[in-house]
């Protein structure tokens, strides 16, 4: 029995371009740079700029992780006026100024949100939405409030 040559060409086309879905495996190079110089690569820098950013930097996450923490001790216990008042103050100053980052996240949810089919991925993006914009706006509001208060101070030692 002779099998008919044309009912075997489609799989003759499919064969000669199947070197197209499966490209040649990537070159290994034959030549590596194995000179770089890495004798001082254990040692830290120790200028005071390093030293000064590096105090900056555990100051700033040492506040962002205690900042929660200053919400559980009652303003009565540190007025505004005592260091560890004026500490707080400083503390929610920051906070507040970190908060704002929560503005690009929730434009990325809402956008997001608007494009799920899904309900419980929809439901889950709107929980998480919803914290964002809560914090984006107490963070906002914070702030407004903050330079307000800022500008009128200024605007106080300026006119007397």
């Amino acid at each position: 029995m002779v099998e008919d040559p044309a009912a075997a060409r489609p799989f003759a086309v499919g064969f000669s371009f199947s070197h197209r879905a499966f490209p040649p495996p990537p070159q290994i190079p034959r030549a590596t740079n194995l000179d770089s110089n890495r004798e001082g690569d254990e040692t830290m820098p120790d200028s005071l700029g390093v030293r000064v950013s590096n105090g900056i930097v555990l100051l700033i996450t040492i506040v962002l992780l205690t900042g929660p923490i200053w919400y559980f001790i009652p303003r009565s216990l540190m007025p505004l006026a005592s260091p560890l008042g004026k500490f707080r103050f400083v503390i929610g100053v920051i906070l507040c100024h970190a908060g704002l980052v929560f503005w690009p996240f929730v434009v990325v949810l809402c956008w997001n949100l608007l494009r799920r089919k899904q309900w419980i991925e929809w439901l889950k993006l709107a929980a998480l939405f919803a914290f964002c914009l809560w914090q984006a706006l107490e963070s906002t509001q914070g702030v407004i409030r903050i330079w307000t208060r800022l500008y009128h101070w200024l605007a106080y030692l300026y006119n007397g």
